[in-house]
């Protein structure tokens, strides 16, 4: 019998051992930390803050302050922090956590204009951003495939917010950038939903990705990538700087007379922004749009106001927004993000401020499952389970 009761402790000793770091990979820990511009101790604002590997990350906000809630099997992962015109800089994530707040200072890397080879001229700008267009579809997904959503709604009068899981499904990818192909090959459904306010009446209650889909400029058109409106558009080459370690052109642009056609809106009046592009692949890493309109986007935005808020009738709005691409395992770029931050003006002189943001969370290729179905609208019950283990990014 003596050999019988070895054997069962050793097991249960193994078991143990193996056991215990299982057990601790399922704690979860914050990261955080502000993001400072070396030169100066200025905060660096909407820096990247990826871990390595995975599609996990972050942005820091007007602060330069950023937190990240991780699982610790996490800790020996690096951290990616990037920004457009600074080094990249890596850290483990174990060195970030703790409770004392990180101060992470990037270097700025900037090249003055007079010092590259490139003339600040008109044409040469154009030819940047023509090609560009050009070589969407070589530098991008082309294929059909699927991915996860954080959606993400605040309405900044009271304090209404929406937080979302939403699959996206692109059956063709960035190949056909027409309205009609952008609508036609594109469908999503929304899996987790949760308020802190009682949706009533139900156009309170919407999730606007139709209006995030928009401002993947790479995808649609209506926008600076159309060369058929190019010559609209008046360009000045603010820099070339660097952004997640390769050199990329900053281009300002400005629409004097804003049409459907050029800006995918009639009732545009001012639209602008900046464009980064790729000095190695000629692809589009983020673009910042500032839009002023007349009235409603051409989509409408009922979900964002009622009587109580502001009155029906806006006679003003303006946008400012950040779209973000980032490469695949392959080397194919897709969207990353979209964030934007709206203002309605009403005609009785109220107004309505509200920030959305959708980042794209896990991809998978090759795969287009979602048919013909865009939930604008869920009223699924919240999980809380799921909500207890998920991770905001």
């Amino acid at each position: 019998m003596r050999p019988i009761y070895i054997n069962l402790l050793t097991i249960i000793i193994l078991f143990s051992l193996i056991s215990t770091p299982v057990f601790s990979q399922n704690n979860q820990y914050s990261i955080s930390g502000k993001i400072v511009d070396a030169s100066n101790n200025s905060p660096v604002e909407f820096a990247n803050i990826g871990i390595k590997g995975t599609f996990l990350g972050t942005a820091s906000d007007i602060d330069g302050m950023f937190k990240l809630t991780l699982n610790d099997k996490y800790s020996d992962y690096d951290a990616v922090i990037s920004a457009v015109g600074y080094q990249t800089k890596k850290l483990k994530v174990g060195k970030l956590s703790g409770d004392a707040m990180q101060t992470i200072n990037l270097t700025p890397v900037r090249y003055g204009i007079s010092q590259v080879d490139i003339k600040a001229q008109s044409m040469v700008l154009y030819g940047i951003i023509k090609s560009a267009e050009n070589l969407i579809r070589q530098n991008y997904i082309t294929e059909p495939f699927e991915y996860n959503t954080f959606f993400l709604s605040e309405n900044k009068k009271n304090n209404n917010k929406t937080e979302a899981v939403i699959s996206v499904a692109d059956s063709e990818g960035y190949r056909d950038r027409t309205y009609t192909a952008a609508f036609v090959d594109r469908s999503y459904k929304i899996d987790e939903i949760r308020r802190n306010f009682e949706v009533k009446p139900i156009d309170e209650g919407v999730c606007d990705v139709e209006f995030m889909l928009l401002f993947d400029i790479a995808r649609v058109r209506g926008n600076i990538l159309d060369s058929a409106g190019l010559f609209g558009f008046e360009l000045k080459l603010e820099d070339i700087t660097v952004f997640t370690g390769d050199s990329i052109w900053a281009i300002s642009y400005k629409n004097s007379k804003p049409d459907f056609s050029n800006t995918g809106n009639r009732n545009v009046t001012q639209y602008s922004g900046v464009i980064y592009i790729s000095k190695t692949t000629n692809a589009v890493v983020r673009n910042e749009l500032d839009i002023e309109t007349d009235g409603h986007f051409q989509y409408g935005y009922t979900a964002y106001y009622n009587d109580e808020i502001i009155s029906k009738s806006v006679i003003k709005a303006s946008y400012k927004v950040v779209t973000l691409y980032r490469k695949d395992s392959e080397g194919k770029y897709m969207l990353s993000s979209v964030g934007v931050d709206k203002v309605f003006s009403g005609s009785d002189g109220k107004e309505l401020n509200v920030h959305e943001s959708m980042k794209v969370l896990e991809v998978e290729k090759g795969k287009s499952t979602i048919k013909s179905q865009r939930e604008y609208y869920s009223d699924k019950p919240v999980d809380k389970k799921f909500w207890e283990r998920f991770t905001i990014p």
